[in-house]
């Protein structure tokens, strides 16, 4: 039994070391961690090569910065595990991180495990839970229950739309890549895995700590291609649904939520002359003609 670990790298050497060190601490020791330096330019190239050298179980494939999906995509090709987890490198995972995943899916017979994460806030230096005790559970799915979730769910949606807090069979990544050169590249292709699984096991617990920044939206972020991104994300995930004969409402109502906050931001950020504001101005009119005016 060999996991595969796949983590794009980018730009995060304060955090890099920490990072690795989770990993090599893992109590499951039978795992090839793949690192891709998508073009780093602070150092952690150089970090990568190091930590290569002082543990054989670590690869490392350096290659022009051409974004987190390319990166996963070429990590797929160089995989030799029987199973494969994504995982971001300024991220920490607990010491029995893939033995939970692992030991559940082995038990559960599942394809895909999932599990929840807190998150640490590197602004204030605190940590966040979407998790009391009374939340923790173990619960098998189906795929579609799985898709659902995305959509519509108590206790942190996102698990089961990002890349990590997963192990998944290698088999079912055979034929997979994630759209590259996209926002939103996640939410265009999660949906996919989980409909090739024949059943998924959640456990709900909190094992990975997921670090994020200042929490703020830049105008700059508000641009054209984050929304057509966003069109086009949610327009092959609801195709997919509806072939496959899934409740496609919970996935549409999420999509004009989402559009509803966006022409608010740009609303706020004076930027309805763009073409990204249009674009949504133009979805949102064309859904309250068959779904009710707001």
């Amino acid at each position: 039994m060999l996991i595969s670990i796949i983590a794009p790298v980018y730009n995060v050497a304060p955090y890099f070391t920490e990072f690795v060190n989770s990993v090599r601490h893992q109590t499951i020791p039978d795992f090839e961690l793949i690192l891709i330096d998508d073009g780093s330019t602070d150092g952690s190239s150089e970090m990568c090569d190091q930590f290569a050298q002082e543990d054989d179980r670590i690869k490392v494939v350096h290659q022009s910065n051409r974004g987190a999906s390319a990166a996963r995509n070429h990590g797929l090709k160089l995989m030799t595990g029987d199973y494969v987890t994504f995982v971001d490198s300024d991220d920490v995972l607990d010491e029995d991180y893939l033995q939970i995943l692992y030991d559940h899916l082995i038990s559960h017979h599942a394809d895909i495990a999932v599990t929840n994460y807190k998150v640490f806030h590197q602004a204030n230096d605190c940590f966040y839970y979407y998790l009391t005790d009374g939340d923790l559970y173990t619960k098998d799915l189906t795929p579609k229950e799985a898709c659902e979730y995305q959509s519509n769910w108590d206790s942190n949606s996102s698990i089961f739309i990002v890349p990590f807090c997963k192990l998944f069979k290698a088999e079912l990544l055979e034929h997979f890549q994630f759209p590259e050169g996209m926002i939103f590249e996640d939410e265009a292709s999660i949906h996919r895995l989980f409909m090739k699984a024949h059943k998924i096991v959640l456990i709900n617990e909190n094992h990975y700590i997921y670090r994020q920044g200042i929490p703020s939206v830049m105008t700059s972020q508000m641009d054209d291609k984050r929304v057509e991104d966003l069109i086009k994300c949610f327009q092959i995930k609801l195709t997919d649904f509806v072939m496959a004969g899934y409740d496609y409402i919970p996935t549409r109502n999420r999509f004009e939520r989402i559009l509803l906050d966006y022409q608010r931001i740009f609303e706020a950020n004076h930027l309805t002359d763009s073409h990204g504001y249009h674009l949504i101005q133009e979805m949102l009119h064309f859904g309250s003609q068959y779904h009710g005016a707001r």
